[in-house]
């Protein structure tokens, strides 16, 4: 059921076919995000983090609840389900930030 929530929202946003909100995420797809529908110190909160858009992270763990675990420049981030489900991402080729 959340399933076929979650997809007539990316239909009612207009999104490509291929973007999906990250709490729908699978343990070890590598994402990129392309959208942060957050407010503003939401924004910055995750910014500070290394989060924004064009970044690329793997999922480490998720839970049935929506909460996510993803890597990032050699570092673990958690974000609750409230965040997750407001972050949109794709699947990337890319293998993180790093250089």
């Amino acid at each position: 059921m959340s399933d076929n929530f979650e997809s007539d929202e990316i239909q009612a946003l207009n999104l490509p076919v291929n973007n999906f909100f990250l709490n729908t995420a699978r343990t070890k797809d590598w994402v990129e995000i392309t959208q942060m529908r957050v407010d503003k110190d939401t924004f910055s909160y995750l910014q500070n983090l290394g989060l924004k858009p064009g970044t690329a992270a793997e999922i480490i763990s998720q839970t049935a609840s929506g909460s996510v675990v993803v890597r990032l420049n050699r570092q673990q981030i958690g974000l609750g389900a409230d965040i997750a489900r407001r972050l949109i991402v794709t699947f990337t080729n890319k293998q993180d930030n790093e250089n």
